[in-house]
């Protein structure tokens, strides 16, 4: 029996980025994808909480808020985020990468050099370190 395939929440305000994103994972040869998009962060919060996502790809700059009040808003009281989350950025920042992994964030990416390869491996690392670090809590 195939795969189910894997619930990717975009939140991202450029079309274009989405767009590429969907088609770097989207060329996998042996892993399907269901994804759903927003372009705020606002938006974003909806579509995590709506669609119980494997994973989400998170631009850190939003028309509406920053990736790190994103991330914020989705851990909510828990200490933990209840997805993975892979944040993208064209601002390379040393310090907003180190606020980032300490709000939970597991993969940090420079747009700038995603590649299908890296974007399909830093999801995969996403959710398998999340697995483990839920398996480590419960």
């Amino acid at each position: 029996m195939p795969d189910q395939p894997l619930r990717i929440v975009i939140v991202d305000d450029s079309a274009e980025d989405r767009e590429l994103y969907r088609r770097h994972l989207s060329n996998h040869p042996d892993r399907t994808y269901k994804f759903f998009e927003a372009e705020s962060g606002a938006q974003g919060l909806v579509e995590c909480r709506l669609r119980a996502p494997d994973c989400v790809l998170l631009d850190y700059r939003l028309p509406d808020l920053d990736g790190l009040a994103f991330l914020e808003r989705l851990r909510g009281r828990s200490t933990l985020l209840p997805v993975p989350v892979v944040m993208l950025t064209g601002l390379g920042n040393s310090e907003v990468e180190d606020k980032a992994i300490e709000g939970g964030v597991i993969v940090y990416l420079d747009k700038n050099q995603v590649t299908p390869v890296l974007i399909t491996a830093a999801v995969q690392r996403a959710i398998k370190h999340h697995q483990k670090r839920l398996n480590i809590v419960t």
